[in-house]
C-alpha cells in the first residue's frame, strides 16, 4: 500500500522590491491543496509559504530531506508556485526562492538541483506541478500519455508546467492564475475513481486554446529514473468496509499469511486513525503549522509500532519444542557440514590462486570489481577448484524438508516459521541461520502490511494485492532455496 504525500511550495513574498509584486502564489497552492485533501486520497501534506521557509537554503535543505530519504512505497506530488528565470547560455531554468537577488543567478535554485534529488529518491512515483515562469526547460521531450494499471505499476517522474520556456501570468490581485484556475477546475469537476497525472495533464493543455498567451505542457523528466508509469490521484468515499474486530478482517484478508497484530499496537493503530482524520481536517481549514505538529506525533507513534514488532513476534515462538529425535538429526547434519566445509579448507589455496587469477583477467577489461561480480568470480574460482557448494548437506537436508515445509506454508505463515525453528533445532549452520533471518524478515515485511491496512483510513485493494502478491513470491523463493 503506497503512501500519498504532498510537498508544496509557494513563494510569494520576496526580498526584493520588483519580484515582491507577485500576488497569488499562496493563494493558489492553497487552493489546490484545499481541493487535492477534499477530494483524493492524500496521507501527508506539508505547505512551505513562509517568507522563512521559502529562502533558497529552506527550500534546498527540505527537498533534500523529503526526497532523499522517501521509501519505495510513497509516492510524492511536489508543488510549486513563484517567480521562475531562464539563463540562454547555460539552457537551464529556475526557481527564485524569497531571498533571492535577480541580478545573482548564485541565489537561485537551479532545476538540475530538484533533479538530483529526484534521480536519488525511492519514491516509487513523483509529479511536479510547477506554476512559473520558464518552467517547461524541466523537459527534453514533452509528451503526453494514459492508462491505469500499467502507470501503476512502473515508477515514474513527471512535471506539469504552466509554461513552456515563457514568461506566464500570475493573475489579477485576488485571482487564480490561469493554470491555477484551470489545474483546480479540472480537479474540483473530475469524476474518475483513478485518475492518471497524465490524463489531468493532457486535459489541462487542451482547455488552454490558441487565444492564451502561455502554453502549458507536460512530460517526463528524463534521465532520474521514469519507467513509464503515473502517479495516479485516487478519488476518497471508495473506501473498503472494515471488519469491527480488526483481526478478523486482516484474517479475511490476508488468509495464510495472516498474523495476529497484538493488542497494544491496535490501541496505537487506534490513536493514529484519529491523529489521521484530525490531521485532515486542519488542512482543510489551512492550518498547516498544527497539522506538522500531529504529523510528528503520528510518525512517532508509526516508530513505536515498528520497533517494538520483532521482539512481538520473537515472543510467540519463546516455547517452540524440539523433540529428542530432531535434535539427533540436526547433529548428524552439523557433522556433514564441518567435513563439507573442511574440504573446502583442504581446497582454499586452490580457490585463492583461481580467483587471483580471474579477477586479474576481469580488471583487464573491467575498472572495478563490483560485489556482484566478485560473487560469480568466487563460485567460478571454486568450480575450477571442484568445489561446489550447492552440495552443502545444509542444502539437501533443506530441500528434503520442502514438501513438509509447504504443507505449513499453505496452513498458516506462523506454522511454517515454528516448524523450521522445531526441524534447525539449536544448530548453528549457516545455511539455516540465513534461511531463519530472511523469513523472520518476511513476516515482519507481513506485519507491517497489516498495521499500513489498519491505519490507513482507506483501503487501496490493488496496491494491497501487488504487495500480498510479492511477500508470497518472496515465500516461494525461500522455499525453492
Amino acid at each position: 500500500m503506497k503512501i500519498n504525500r504532498i510537498i508544496a511550495i509557494a513563494v510569494n513574498e520576496y526580498d526584493n522590491v520588483e519580484l515582491n509584486k507577485i500576488e497569488n502564489a499562496k493563494r493558489d497552492v492553497s487552493e489546490i491543496i484545499s481541493v487535492l485533501n477534499e477530494k483524493y486520497i492524500f496521507e501527508d501534506v506539508e505547505f512551505l509559504f513562509d517568507k522563512t521557509d521559502t529562502t533558497r537554503k529552506s527550500i534546498f535543505n527540505k527537498l533534500n530531506l523529503i526526497f532523499t530519504n522517501a521509501l519505495e512505497d510513497e509516492n510524492i506530488l511536489l508543488i510549486y508556485a513563484g517567480h521562475g528565470e531562464y539563463n540562454d547560455v547555460l539552457k537551464t531554468s529556475y526557481w527564485q526562492p524569497s531571498d533571492c537577488d535577480p541580478q545573482d543567478i548564485s541565489t537561485w535554485i537551479n532545476i538540475g538541483e530538484i533533479m538530483a534529488f529526484i534521480n536519488a529518491s525511492q519514491a516509487f512515483h513523483i509529479a511536479i506541478i510547477s506554476d512559473s515562469c520558464f518552467s517547461g526547460a524541466i523537459f527534453e521531450n514533452p509528451n503526453r500519455g494514459g492508462g491505469v494499471q500499467a502507470f501503476e505499476k512502473r515508477k515514474s517522474r513527471l512535471a506539469l508546467t504552466s509554461g513552456g520556456v515563457e514568461m506566464v501570468s500570475d493573475g489579477a490581485k485576488g485571482h487564480n492564475s490561469p493554470f491555477a484556475e484551470n489545474l483546480i477546475k479540472h480537479l474540483s469537476e473530475n469524476g474518475q475513481a483513478t485518475l492518471p497525472f497524465s490524463v489531468l495533464s493532457n486535459n489541462l493543455i487542451i482547455s488552454f486554446n490558441l487565444d492564451r498567451v502561455q502554453t502549458p505542457m507536460f512530460g517526463a523528466l528524463n534521465n532520474v529514473g521514469h519507467e513509464g508509469g503515473s502517479f495516479i490521484f485516487k478519488l476518497k468515499g471508495l473506501e473498503t468496509e472494515k471488519h469491527e474486530n480488526t483481526n478478523d478482517y486482516l484474517k479475511l484478508r490476508l488468509g495464510n499469511l495472516f498474523i495476529k497484530v497484538a493488542d497494544e499496537h491496535r490501541s496505537l493503530i487506534s490513536k493514529i486513525t484519529l491523529i489521521n482524520k484530525e490531521k485532515h481536517e486542519l488542512v482543510r481549514i489551512q492550518k498547516y503549522e498544527q497539522a506538522m505538529k500531529l504529523r510528528d506525533e503520528e510518525k512517532r507513534i508509526e516508530d513505536l509500532i515498528h520497533d517494538s514488532t520483532p521482539s512481538y513476534i520473537n515472543q510467540m515462538f519463546l516455547k517452540v519444542e524440539v523433540s529428542k529425535r530432531q535434535t539427533e538429526i540436526i547433529k548428524k547434519i552439523e557433522r556433514k557440514v564441518d567435513e563439507f566445509y573442511e574440504e573446502y579448507r583442504s581446497k582454499e589455496s586452490k580457490i585463492n590462486t583461481a580467483l587471483q587469477h580471474l579477477e586479474h583477467e576481469f580488471l583487464q577489461e573491467y575498472k572495478e570489481i563490483k560485489p556482484q561480480d566478485r560473487k560469480s568470480l568466487q563460485a567460478m574460482a571454486e568450480r575450477e577448484a571442484e568445489f561446489f557448494d550447492f552440495l552443502n548437506p545444509a542444502r539437501d537436508f533443506f530441500n528434503s524438508q520442502k514438501s513438509i515445509f509447504i504443507q505449513h506454508y499453505l496452513k498458516d505463515i506462523l506454522s511454517l516459521y515454528e516448524y523450521f525453528l522445531q526441524v534447525k533445532a539449536e544448530s548453528r549452520i549457516i545455511f539455516l541461520e540465513e534461511k531463519k533471518t530472511a523469513l523472520f524478515a518476511i513476516l515482519l515485511q507481513i506485519y507491517e502490511l497489516e498495521v499500513k491496512m489498519l491505519y490507513r483510513w482507506y483501503s487501496d485493494e490493488i496496491d494491497e494485492l501487488m504487495a500480498l502478491k510479492k511477500i508470497d513470491i518472496d515465500l516461494l523463493n525461500w522455499l525453492r532455496n
